[in-house]
């Protein structure tokens, strides 16, 4: 079985894509995925294998089937190690790729497929205002939840995040969505204020001073709200369900209990 850290240092160099977003939709057999957003800061795999960040169960699908990775011209996509890809946009009808081919899918409408006994077909259409949808992300193996993992780069792990009470609320209130994996609000900081009955302005502050203690410590930096989300939620463990307000419209109970902040004057 190809082993999904091994992919990740197979890819070639990525760098966060400034371009336009990219929307995914896949079809395996009778089973469906997305629509979802590509990460623009981090590659993202697609297979059966739980950490995909593309994943659908089903026997006959690869592992790791191929893998996306963003640069500032587009999308790379890596084919996997045993299948053919076939590709179509308004540059190429129906071109067959050999396993491992790495493919530039510059900005139009495209659709992939692969040789399987089973129908595996993925469309992928940039959009520059994309819909308020889900952003496909690789998940770190359960073992290493709080450790570094594949494109993240962090050197900050949840135990060393030490936050207080009322940081942990406001934190989590405002990547509620992402705790409790649902779509990305409109407005976050606004989604965060009315579940937590503080300031948008307040958390958005927390946030950003709790971002900059991670950078410090980072070989590539957070650069995006939502990925900051993403490393607190999903890589470091350090907010989760238990930190959300037990009150909508109010701050839970340890509102205004204070302890030591371990990240400096970060309120």
């Amino acid at each position: 079985m190809q082993c999904l850290e091994q992919v990740c240092k197979d890819r070639a160099p990525w760098f966060a894509c400034d371009m336009s977003s990219a929307i995914i939709e896949v079809q395996v057999g009778t089973k469906h995925l997305g629509p979802m957003l590509l990460p623009r800061n981090e590659p993202v795999t697609f297979g059966r294998d739980p950490r995909c960040g593309l994943r659908i169960d089903e026997p006959r699908l690869s592992s790791v089937l191929a893998s996306f990775a963003p640069t500032e011209h587009g999308w790379i996509v890596t084919n996997g190690k045993r299948t053919r890809m076939t590709l179509s946009s308004p540059f190429v009808v129906d071109a067959v790729f050999a396993p491992a081919a790495q493919v530039l899918l510059q900005r139009a409408d495209w659709n992939l497929a692969w040789d399987l006994d089973v129908l595996v077909q993925m469309s992928l259409r940039y959009r520059d205002e994309p819909p308020a949808i889900k952003t496909a992300r690789d998940r770190p193996s359960r073992v290493e939840v709080g450790a570094p993992s594949p494109g993240i780069g962090t050197l900050v792990a949840g135990d060393v995040i030490s936050l207080n009470p009322l940081q942990r609320q406001r934190l989590a209130a405002l990547f509620a969505y992402l705790i409790n994996d649902e779509p990305k609000p409109d407005n976050v900081a606004a989604a965060g204020s009315a579940l937590i009955g503080d300031s948008p302005d307040r958390l958005m502050k927390v946030a950003g001073r709790i971002r900059d203690y991670i950078n410090e410590r980072r070989d590539e930096p957070i650069e995006s709200l939502e990925d900051l989300g993403y490393h607190l939620v999903k890589v470091a463990g350090a907010i989760g369900p238990d930190d959300l307000p037990s009150v909508a419209g109010g701050l839970g109970p340890h509102h205004g209990a204070l302890s030591r902040p371990m990240l400096g004057p970060i309120n």
